[in-house]
């Protein structure tokens, strides 16, 4: 998401998402996953400082916020609520189409004009145009970032108070037919009262774990400065008994042998790491349970600090050469 996450962050603060918009009707059927995720909490909880502190792409972003703030009076803890559904599509011609949705209370006008003034600066007005395309008007933003990655990114309304963003104007082109269609059902399986949620349909998004209909997940932190609690829960919805008994065996063996390389540095920790994961049966259903106390986050968060256990990672999942949205 490095690739959209500076465009959304102006877009998000510009247009001030609110909770009566359902963006998510307008996620096409296509999609394969779903993701929400709770805006609101995210903007403020304390802890996104204690991230921001150690990333220049945040850095940089809060950056801009402040000059908005100064130029425009407008503030992201003055206006920002609701939710941002993220949908992943699987086309022939590449992996994946990524879109995101947003409900706004700013009239198009208002950030028509906005974006023709570039914001925040005359430098970003350099790197912006607008296009019409299949009808409707695209806002358009290229940039060069922190770390001189070029980037491009575009954005269009699909209603009154529904945004939609793409990682280009092709891209959006591409789905914005589909988007005003919408149809997609899994929306209706997504948990909507946690901070993070998704829900994937196997056919459309096949995986290694056989005989699953769909795949659910919600993610929960609590604190505000400092994180005291987090919990993952992933539920898969299999087509019977024995198949949710089979998968729940494998899925258990794959995650404890997951966690175990990844702490293999200590072995302390790995059991502890290993002891906060549960994976039981429920009818057709695998439920799987992921929870750690502050304790556990404290000396997890020490442990990947070391450049000999980030090493690991980069063993285990080595860079492909594609760069992320």
């Amino acid at each position: 998401m490095n690739r959209i996450f500076q465009f959304l962050c102006l877009v998000f603060i510009l247009t001030g998402v609110c909770a009566a918009a359902v963006p998510e009707s307008f996620i096409p059927a296509q999609a394969g996953i779903v993701v929400r995720l709770d805006a609101n909490r995210l903007l403020k909880m304390g802890v996104l400082e204690k991230v921001a502190e150690k990333s220049p792409q945040i850095q940089e972003v809060n950056f801009l916020l402040d000059k908005l703030y100064q130029k425009e009076g407008i503030a992201v803890t003055d206006i920002a609520s609701g939710q941002l559904w993220l949908a992943i599509v699987a086309v022939p011609e590449k992996k994946t189409m990524q879109y995101i949705y947003m409900s706004t209370e700013l009239p198009e006008s208002v950030f028509a004009s906005l974006f023709q003034r570039g914001m925040v600066s005359m430098e970003m007005q350099q790197n912006m145009q607008i296009k019409t395309i299949n009808g409707h008007t695209v806002y358009i933003y290229n940039s060069t970032s922190y770390d001189s990655t070029e980037r491009c990114m575009a954005m269009t309304y699909l209603a009154d108070d529904v945004i939609m963003i793409a990682e280009s104007p092709d891209a959006l082109a591409a789905a914005i037919t589909d988007s005003l269609k919408g149809g997609n059902d899994l929306d209706d399986i997504v948990d909507h009262t946690t901070l993070g949620a998704m829900a994937m349909d196997q056919k459309s998004v096949p995986t290694q774990i056989n005989n699953t209909k769909n795949i659910i997940a919600a993610f929960e932190l609590s604190g505000n400065e400092k994180v005291e609690e987090a919990q993952l829960q992933i539920k898969l919805i299999c087509t019977n008994k024995a198949t949710a008994q089979m998968n729940s065996i494998q899925l258990k063996i794959m995650l404890k042998a997951l966690l175990q390389a990844v702490f293999s540095n200590d072995t302390a920790l790995a059991k502890t790491m290993n002891k906060a994961l549960t994976v039981k049966v429920q009818g057709c259903d695998v439920l799987v349970n992921y929870q750690l106390d502050r304790a556990a986050i404290d000396q997890a968060g020490q442990y990947l600090k070391q450049p000999e256990n980030q090493a690991i990672f980069k063993k285990m999942f080595p860079k492909t050469g594609k760069k992320p949205l």
